[in-house]
């Protein structure tokens, strides 16, 4: 969370044009979806991710810069994700729920900002500038939350423990 907090104050200094960020703007949670449109009611939900967290020993995943793309309404700028182990994961949870992915290929990526249409290529060629360094981080704990709702469930993979928190606030925030 807090290189991606870091790489949020750097869009701010590098796309200082507030006109190329539509009504979203920078993203407020930083994430890397592992998967969506995954109900987190029920016992086998739970039966579900308690195999994948007995299964799962933490990983490390690699930013490897930036890229994006266009989607109907707007342009999405992110930073790139390398990791063979999120990927494999991603293909577990799908098996485990039944669930496809709703897209031909899973890219695994942490948005960084919303921007207006055809901004996309101005915003990276600015970010080009900026000479990146390839981070690489470890993943230790996984956080489920179902869209829209105040459900999180929390996969602790070390000490493999399982926590469900049905509201979020200051006093209980999650980070990853």
């Amino acid at each position: 969370n807090k290189y991606l907090c870091e790489s949020n104050n750097m869009m701010n200094n590098i796309c200082y044009d507030k006109n190329v960020f539509d009504g979203r703007g920078i993203e407020s949670d930083p994430h890397v979806t592992i998967h969506m449109g995954l109900e987190l009611d029920g016992i086998n939900t739970l039966r579900h991710l308690e195999t994948i967290c007995n299964e799962t020993e933490p990983f490390f995943v690699r930013i490897y810069g930036y890229g994006g793309f266009q989607n109907k309404n707007n342009d999405v700028l992110l930073f790139n994700i390398d990791s063979r182990k999120l990927t494999k994961l991603h293909e577990n949870i799908a098996a485990l729920f039944s669930k496809k992915w709703h897209f031909d290929t899973y890219h695994p990526h942490s948005t960084i900002a919303y921007l207006k249409s055809e901004t996309l290529d101005s915003c990276l060629e600015k970010l080009e500038s900026n000479h990146w360094k390839d981070a690489v981080y470890s993943i230790d704990k996984l956080i489920f939350k179902e869209f829209n709702k105040d459900k999180y469930i929390t996969l602790d993979l070390i000490t493999k423990e399982i926590h469900v928190i049905n509201k979020v606030d200051e006093n209980n925030f999650l980070t990853v």
